[in-house]
């Protein structure tokens, strides 16, 4: 005797004259397993009203989860800021998945984004789809937007692409991280994935006119390698992650003037060359 699996049997259960269980005769129900790739949205837009940023709207889509943070980062509540953390649902992002999220930031309001966790990028099914993501965010004038996630953490064989654009009017301001890890270090996955790029683009209004917006800041990377053959060794010191920081704006000037700082003292400690403004 044979067994038949559990599918079939509800089959040959439900509609017999379908199924032939005695040889030779083929079986007449073919089973088709499919995965269909997730297409997450996400929406968020904050207004300032009486000088407290106030989120007017928030909506998403699986795998993309909004979660406002009723009581906010204590530094966000203190600036009269809003708080919102982007998450996921299942823990990260599979192959072929894609996550579109759209930012609006009023005039006068300021809106912290953040992540509940690094965002974590599984392997890529048989196809090699890689996973993406974009933001778009558009930024009124006396608006400012930080964007502080934890970072991107591709597992070995993942593949992700991101893109991010923000759109800010003349007084506007914008403080936004990108970074990637190398990976699961403690399991000894070190940037072992297959495929990683980001790009971010800043575009900036003109003050009067109808001239088209100008780009102000692009900055984008691209790592390819797969099986421990993004081996990144600069100056014999294994680093984990990759980190940009894009600054505009009056309100970003100051960490912006901050980073400098610390980019020169860390250029002074290894002897190298301060960093150029």
């Amino acid at each position: 005797p044979f067994l038949l699996p559990l599918p079939l049997l509800v089959c040959a259960a439900v509609a017999p004259r379908w199924w032939c269980v005695s040889p030779p005769s083929p079986p007449k129900v073919l089973l088709t397993t499919y995965m269909a790739a997730r297409r997450g949205l996400g929406r968020i837009t904050a207004a300032c009203e009486a000088g407290v940023t106030r989120l007017t709207r928030v909506a998403h889509r699986a795998p993309c989860r909004l979660l406002p943070m009723a009581d906010g980062a204590a530094a966000a509540a203190g600036a009269g800021a809003a708080h919102c953390a982007i998450g996921g649902y299942g823990g990260g992002l599979l192959g072929g998945d894609v996550v579109e999220l759209e930012v609006e930031v009023e005039a006068g309001a300021a809106l912290l984004l953040t992540t509940q966790a690094s965002t974590k990028v599984y392997r890529t099914k048989r196809d090699g789809i890689a996973a993406t993501q974009s933001l778009n965010a558009t930024v009124d004038d006396g608006g400012l937007l930080v964007l502080a996630p934890d970072p991107v953490v591709p597992y070995e064989s993942a593949a992700y692409e991101q893109r991010q654009r923000f759109m800010l009017s003349p007084a506007a301001s914008l403080v936004a991280v990108d970074w990637v890890g190398a990976g699961r270090v403690s399991r000894g996955e070190r940037w072992a994935f297959s495929h990683f790029a980001s790009r971010n683009e800043v575009l900036r209004r003109p003050e009067a006119g109808a001239a088209p917006a100008k780009a102000v800041a692009v900055d984008a990377m691209r790592l390819s390698g797969g099986a421990g053959l993004l081996g990144l060794d600069l100056g014999r010191v294994e680093y984990d992650t990759v980190v940009s920081v894009l600054c505009s704006g009056e309100e970003a000037a100051p960490v912006a003037e901050r980073l400098r700082m610390l980019s020169s003292a860390l250029a002074h400690r290894r002897g190298g060359p301060a960093p150029r403004g």
